[in-house]
């Protein structure tokens, strides 16, 4: 599998040209030595609102893109964060809120879990007081074998009666007429 790199400033140029000729993104791609898809993907995410592709400001938005933190329970969000648990929000509720909120950061509930849950936090150690339905400990579903699906006390092919390999009774036929053995029953 090739290792991914970004494209440069000089291939967003080239799709700048290519674009403003109307030549079609297979085309594009197969000038700028790269798969359709990421000319496809490029042109997508940085298009202006009036259609036109400028190369500048793709490269300055992607490289605002990489350098991006993403966010962590520090100061002021933290803060935030703990005065919503105090007052009894819900996790998703307090995802809410800070989403309507000018100026403050967006933060998805499972980040809150996380954080309650890791209990990195030396001031409030006992975080999960303050949730609506307390757990000791969070549990991680994965690996678990599902129940649905199965037989309650099957027993296996392995372990069926003789009778069924000597074909006398009529329910055991299907296997043959599957065959193709049995053409002319119905």
């Amino acid at each position: 599998m090739e290792s991914y790199t970004q494209l440069t400033l000089e291939q967003r140029y080239q799709i700048q040209i290519l674009f403003q000729q109307k030549k079609k993104q297979i085309e594009i791609a197969d000038f700028i030595k790269v798969h359709k898809s990421t000319v496809s993907r490029e042109i997508n995410r940085n298009r202006s609102l009036l259609g036109a592709y400028i190369a500048i400001e793709a490269h300055k938005t992607c490289s605002d893109r990489c350098k991006r933190d993403p966010y962590k329970m520090k100061s002021e969000l933290k803060e935030q964060v703990l005065d919503c648990l105090k007052e009894r929000y819900s996790l998703e509720q307090i995802s809410g809120v800070l989403a309507q909120r000018a100026g403050s950061k967006q933060i998805s509930h499972e980040t809150i879990y996380k954080y309650i849950y890791s209990g990195k936090d030396p001031d409030n150690e006992n975080l999960t007081s303050f949730l609506r339905i307390r757990h000791r400990k969070r549990y991680c579903k994965r690996g678990s074998l599902g129940k649905r699906g199965s037989i309650p006390n099957r027993v296996g092919i392995e372990n069926r009666p003789a009778i069924v390999e000597q074909n006398t009774e009529i329910g055991h036929w299907e296997r043959y007429a599957a065959a193709g053995r049995y053409n002319n029953w119905r």
